[in-house]
């Protein structure tokens, strides 16, 4: 998300979001560490109280004994296993590069619980996970095709990409590159995380001649919507080149669906023909997703439960 888009959090029970028990805060991913830490720290405190009250006045109660969890979707670079942020160049979270969020995360709920703030105590010692935020949207998807085998991507800020089969993600077999990411491999000599992504689009616009005077991609799919050539044309290299680059992929791995969500998700009717056919070409057939947070979510419960990579 870039730095002015706030980011999102809701509360998992039992396998499934909590009604009402969601909420957005401003991302300070512009901002220093501490302040963007003591940002996260401070919504799963509000939402862990939201979650008491909600449990304290209705007919449903918490497991007892039930694990306190929290679960971070982040895009890469990261080192999910160990919680340490790798990002740069990306416009959002730099200043968290080389920063274990894991561990100040419970460095900042250990100060929280000495000022005697509510739950600190108990966030304190929460397991604490992160993992890309393709393959959490792709395993709650997982989800809901058990049987399948899914390409997911997000087309943002750049490309996001999880390969999963039987509700598993794939990595490093049947055509899949190493952690199912796509993000690193080349297109036209370039990586594709600056081609299909948000700078990507606007290359392409200024390449055909069709800027967006100082806009952004959603001014351009506007413009494309409202009939303007030159933005039409935009989109339709857009998917050209996007199935161009996916083919290899999709012929190794034979996906049934390839699902896309992101915010150029939004704006798929613009370029969506040329992954038809590919589609076609295995059997298969994209589609996009407007409930990307909510299978996100379904993913951050999926690892928890144990999601292992199927290598």
């Amino acid at each position: 998300m870039p730095a002015g888009r706030p980011w999102k959090g809701a509360v998992v029970a039992g396998g499934r979001l909590v009604p009402g028990l969601a909420g957005q805060w401003p991302s300070r991913a512009d901002g220093e560490p501490d302040a963007i830490v003591a940002g996260f720290a401070a919504a799963c405190g509000e939402l862990l109280a939201a979650y008491a009250a909600y449990t304290a006045a209705g007919p449903e109660a918490p497991a007892a004994g039930a694990p306190l969890r929290i679960g971070f979707a982040f895009p890469g670079p990261f080192d999910y296993a160990a919680g340490v942020a790798r990002l740069q160049g990306l416009g959002k979270y730099d200043r968290l590069y080389g920063v274990n969020v894991r561990e100040a995360l419970w460095a900042e709920f250990a100060r929280q619980a000495m000022r005697g703030i509510p739950h600190a105590a108990e966030l304190a010692r929460a397991d604490i996970r992160f993992a890309n935020d393709a393959l959490l949207f792709a395993l709650g998807l997982g989800r809901r095709y058990p049987g399948e085998r899914l390409l997911c991507l997000t087309l943002g800020t750049g490309l996001g990409s999880a390969f999963i089969e039987a509700g598993q993600p794939v990595a490093g077999r049947n055509g899949v590159p190493p952690g199912g990411l796509l993000y690193a491999e080349l297109y036209r000599g370039q990586p594709a995380d600056g081609q299909f992504g948000r700078r990507g689009i606007l290359r392409l616009a200024s390449e055909l001649g069709a800027g967006t005077a100082g806009g952004d991609v959603h001014e351009l799919a506007t413009a494309a919507y409202s009939g303007d050539p030159g933005a039409a044309a935009v989109f339709a290299a857009y998917g050209r080149q996007l199935s161009e680059f996916l083919a290899p992929y999709v012929a190794a791995f034979r996906p049934r669906r390839l699902i896309l969500g992101g915010q150029i998700a939004k704006s798929a009717s613009l370029f969506l023909a040329p992954l038809e056919a590919l589609l076609r070409s295995v059997g298969g057939f994209p589609e996009t997703s407007d409930r990307v947070m909510e299978h996100t979510y379904e993913g951050i419960d999926a690892v928890f439960d144990g999601t292992r990579s199927k290598t």
